[in-house]
């Protein structure tokens, strides 16, 4: 049974027409009217092939300026959207039941026929109640485990009406509910195999050790619609990966140093890049330890730092080394980098490098750093890139995080659980480590990123940002704050935000974007690829259709 958000609203009901406000629609659940948060842009009709893919069969999602093509009669209804954005409609039907009816299992003979007739008797009296508002209603079927209950399909034309009779018959003593049958969407809830997920609270947090549930990115939410491309890589510019752990969707490696390690740790102390590198792209349903944000993406290595021999967490490198990385990554075609480190000092070439890079369509992020200060560390404040403070499972900034006003987003960044150099040469001698700072943060929102940008690799930085902007968890004051930034990034959110029918880019859906395709098509540009099974064919024009169809 569904419900939707709480409130209140009346019974006067506009024509259906673009809104400049919320239409004042409910539905009743059992005896409490329950309000229906309106998508003004969108109708739903029937498909009057039956033929046409589609999200719910037999029905197809249009902008709401269709309305005016409608043949006489065809049914047409107003479309909501639920607590997670997805949409849902009344169908021309309510399910009834009458008030006293109680469910009981069934036996055989006698007692079965006596059933039957008594069902029959009750669906007999609910089609006549239904009747009195629509007296073209019919009945539909009947439940032998729910007595007194029916499907009734009504004759009316509009969604509109149909809200308006369930809720009528609700109000009725006689009967125990009245409601349509509705259209709605969901999800599954993807929970990996992967052993120590249990512990990773920053992708699901339920609780662990006295967290604040549900404060998380939501991780398996947006797994549901993808767990990341494996063309979508995520520079790591650190002092090596282990590109080799057996828990690591890893792509190459460079080694901007002269140590010519490949990209790899070269000495004891390159321990900080693995469990980096681990929060964006541990793999998932391998039976084996844990999973990074955007498991189904790759890892590079950019080992662009010589770990101090001290082992105390610092390095040297020379500006050239940063500038070389960004440019390594640009040349794989890296669509995301992650620098989890400090610099004591700023280059008007580094900046250039990634000004540069961002303008091809690379997101950048940083860490805000583990300072406990008002001022974000560099090279996460340079305008190019994003930095990322760090939260701790109770929903609080942890105690060590920066923030400031160079701040862009809030990601997990203590007490996280990511892979470690398999050995002696990690911070501990297993493969899998309990680590803090914002330096595993910064990858979490990275990896966010490459989530998004698997889903819709069109996306330009810009609009990455917006996405992640818009659709962070708001903590702190209102919008934007020093302490926060946006928020916590949510990856779940951040997925539903990206709008597939938006195919040229300009924020606006609308026929251009359908004939920008259709002229990628013709010609059999890459971009023209919906599908993304390396073919530019008549099957993407079909999905590209569906996907128009069904907007934003």
């Amino acid at each position: 049974m569904l419900a939707c958000a709480a409130a209140v609203a009346i019974l006067s009901i506009p024509a259906l027409s673009p809104q400049t406000g919320p239409m004042p629609m409910f539905v009743t659940y059992g005896k409490q009217p329950r309000a229906l948060k309106l998508d003004p842009a969108r109708i739903a009709v029937v498909d009057a092939t039956g033929q046409r893919p589609s999200d719910f069969p037999g029905y197809d999602i249009v902008p709401v300026e269709r309305q005016a093509m409608l043949a006489p009669g065809a049914y047409s209804s107003p479309v909501f959207v639920d607590e997670r954005g997805r949409p849902l409609f009344p169908t021309p039907a309510v399910i009834v039941r009458l008030a006293g009816a109680l469910d009981v299992a069934r036996g055989g003979g006698v007692r079965a026929e006596a059933d039957a007739a008594l069902q029959g008797d009750a669906s007999v009296q609910l089609l006549s109640m239904v009747r009195e508002l629509d007296p073209g209603a019919t009945l539909d079927r009947t439940w032998s485990s729910f007595p007194s209950m029916a499907l009734i399909r009504l004759s009316v034309s509009e969604g509109v009406r149909v809200l308006e009779i369930a809720n009528q018959l609700a109000s009725r003593a006689d009967i125990a509910f009245a409601e349509p049958d509705m259209a709605f969407s969901g999800q599954g809830d993807l929970i990996p195999n992967d052993p120590l997920f249990n512990v990773c609270w920053g992708l699901r947090n339920t609780g662990q050790d006295g967290g604040q549930p549900n404060f998380d990115m939501d991780a398996e939410l947006a797994w549901d619609t993808t767990t990341g491309d494996p063309s979508i890589i995520t520079v790591v510019i650190d002092v090596g990966v282990a590109l080799d752990h057996p828990d690591l969707n890893a792509a190459e490696g460079f080694d901007a140093t002269n140590d010519n390690g490949g990209g790899f740790p070269v000495n004891t102390c390159d321990r900080h890049g693995t469990p980096v590198a681990g929060c964006v792209a541990a793999r998932i349903n391998n039976n084996l330890g844990l999973v990074g944000i955007a498991p189904g993406t790759r890892a590079a290595s950019a080992r662009t730092f010589v770990s101090s021999l001290a082992c105390n967490g610092g390095w040297s490198s020379f500006a050239s080394w940063t500038v070389d990385t960004l440019d390594w990554a640009q040349s794989i075609g890296a669509r995301v980098t992650n620098n989890s480190n400090y610099y004591g000092f700023s280059s008007a070439a580094i900046e250039a490098a990634y000004q540069a890079t961002r303008d091809n369509g690379m997101v950048h992020f940083a860490s805000a750093g583990n300072d406990a200060s008002s001022s974000i560390t560099y090279p996460a404040r340079l305008g190019p890139v994003n930095a990322v403070a760090a939260l701790n499972r109770f929903g609080q900034r942890a105690s060590f995080s920066n923030w400031g006003n160079d701040l862009d987003y809030s990601a997990p960044g203590q007490t996280i659980a990511s892979l470690d150099n398999p050995g002696s040469p990690g911070y501990v001698t297993g493969d899998y480590v309990y680590v803090n700072g914002t330096s595993f943060a910064s990858p979490y929102a990275a990896g966010v990123a490459a989530l998004v940008l698997s889903w819709n690799p069109l996306l330009n930085a810009d609009q990455v940002e917006t996405i992640l902007a818009s659709s962070a968890t708001d903590l702190g004051n209102p919008g934007f704050d020093v302490d926060f930034g946006h928020g916590l990034l949510n990856a779940a959110a951040a997925i539903r935000a990206i709008c597939p029918a938006d195919y040229n880019l300009d924020s606006q859906p609308d026929f251009f974007d359908y004939l920008d395709f259709v002229a990628d098509l013709a010609t059999e540009n890459a971009r023209a690829d919906v599908n993304r099974d390396s073919q530019v064919d008549f099957f993407d024009y079909l999905d590209f259709a569906t996907i128009f169809d069904a907007g934003c």
